[in-house]
C-alpha cells in the first residue's frame, strides 16, 4: 500500500552510473563506502580467557576476562576501505565500552534474581561464641577457595556448557616481544584509557588482531561472555551511514546505483559518478523538498501505478493525473 508522509518505512532512491569504466569502479567503491559494515564482517574469530581475583581482605571478589579479537587479512579488509590500525581504535573506544556495558547490565540483573531476602524474625539470635567459630570456619573456607582458585586446576567453577562456550585458544604469545606493541609510548599515544576496569589493551605488531582485559564483580553464577560478545559484534555498526544499504546492478541498459535511505543530498557531490538528472526517489516529501511540486507529482503517479501494478490493476494515467493534482494543489505534498 501507498502511504504518504515525511517519513516512510522503507525509503530508496535509484539514479544512473555515467556510461564510463572509471564511474562503475567509483561507483562500486561509494556503495561499499555507504553501506553499514557490522563488526562481525571484519573479526575472523573471538578467543576468551576468564580468571578470578578472590580477597578476603577488603572483599575483592573479581572475575578478569583477556578477550582477542582476530581480524580479517589485510587483503579481505581492503574493499571495506577500513584499515586495521583504525579498526582497533574502533573498538577500543567504542566497542570496548558497549561491552563492558552490556556485561555488567547482565550481571546486575542476575544478581538482582539471585537475591534472597532474610526475615529477621526467622533468623535465630546467634551468641557470641557461636559467631567467633562462625568467623573462624569462613576464614578457612575464604583461604581454602583462594588456594584453589590462584591453581592452574579450576575445578570448583567446572561447568561443561560454559567451557564450550568460552575459547580458551589464545593467539597472543605473553613472552614474546616481537608480536605485539605494549607498554610503549606509541601505544598510549594511539590507544588511551578508556575506563577504568579495562586495561591492558594491545594492537598487534602485524595488524592481526587486538587483545584487552577487563573485569566485572563476581556473580553466584558464571558468566558466559561469548553469547554475549557474538551478539553485541553482529549490532555494532563500525561505519555510521545514512542508509541501510547501497549496491550497485548492471543490465543492457547501463548500471544503476540503488540506496535504501533518505539522503537525496550526498549524491549531489557526485556528479562525475553518477547522472543526478535520472535521480529518483520513492520519498515523495523529499522529492517535493529537493526538487519541487512538479517532481512530486510525477513520483506520486509512478508510485500509485507501482501498488495498483503489483495486482495486475491497469488504471488509466488521467485517473492518477487528476489524484495527483489534488494532492499538490496547493504547492506542496
Amino acid at each position: 500500500f501507498l502511504v504518504g508522509g515525511e517519513n516512510i518505512k522503507t525509503p530508496s532512491i535509484s539514479i544512473d552510473v555515467l556510461p564510463t569504466d572509471s564511474a562503475f569502479l567509483a561507483a562500486k567503491k561509494l556503495a561499499t563506502k555507504m553501506t553499514p559494515i557490522s563488526l562481525s564482517k571484519l573479526i575472523s574469530s573471538i578467543a576468551i580467557k576468564s580468571e578470578y581475583d578472590i580477597f578476603y581482605g577488603d572483599k575483592i571478589f573479581k572475575q578478569r576476562f583477556a578477550i582477542t579479537l582476530n581480524f580479517l587479512p589485510k587483503h579481505l579488509l581492503k574493499p571495506f576501505n577500513i584499515k586495521a590500525k583504525n579498526l582497533a581504535i574502533f573498538i577500543q573506544h567504542t566497542f570496548m565500552k558497549k561491552l563492558v556495558h552490556e556485561i555488567t547490565k547482565k550481571t546486575n540483573l542476575r544478581s538482582e534474581k539471585l537475591e534472597v531476602k532474610r526475615d529477621p524474625e526467622l533468623m535465630g539470635k546467634t551468641t557470641k561464641s557461636e559467631d567467633d567459630s562462625e568467623d573462624e570456619s569462613n576464614d578457612k573456607e575464604a583461604r581454602s577457595s583462594a588456594c584453589v582458585l590462584s591453581s592452574d586446576s579450576d575445578d570448583s567453577f567446572s561447568d561443561e556448557a560454559i567451557d564450550k562456550e568460552i575459547e580458551k585458544e589464545d593467539s597472543f604469545d605473553e613472552n614474546s616481544d616481537n608480536n605485539e606493541i605494549e607498554n610503549t609510548k606509541e601505544a598510549d599515544q594511539i590507544f588511551p584509557k578508556t575506563m577504568s576496569n579495562a586495561k591492558g589493551f594491545v594492537f598487534d605488531k602485524h595488524e592481526s588482531c587486538c587483545k584487552f582485559e577487563f573485569s566485572i564483580d563476581l556473580t553466584p553464577q558464571r558468566t558466559a561472555l561469548m553469547p554475549i560478545i557474538k551478539k553485541l559484534v553482529e549490532k555494532t555498526i563500525v561505519n555510521q551511514t545514512n542508509t541501510k544499504n547501497c549496491f550497485v546492478t548492471t543490465n543492457a541498459s547501463g548500471s544503476k546505483l540503488h540506496i535504501e535511505g533518505n539522503n537525496i543530498y550526498d549524491f549531489w557531490k557526485y556528479n562525475d559518478i553518477v547522472s543526478l538528472k535520472t535521480l529518483y526517489s520513492n520519498n515523495i516529501y523529499k522529492m517535493c523538498e529537493y526538487y519541487g511540486v512538479e517532481a512530486a507529482r510525477t513520483v506520486l503517479v509512478k508510485e500509485i501505478q507501482n501498488v495498483f501494478g503489483v495486482y495486475g490493476i491497469a488504471v488509466n494515467n488521467r485517473h492518477l493525473s487528476l489524484l495527483a493534482d489534488h494532492m499538490t494543489f496547493h504547492g506542496a505534498y
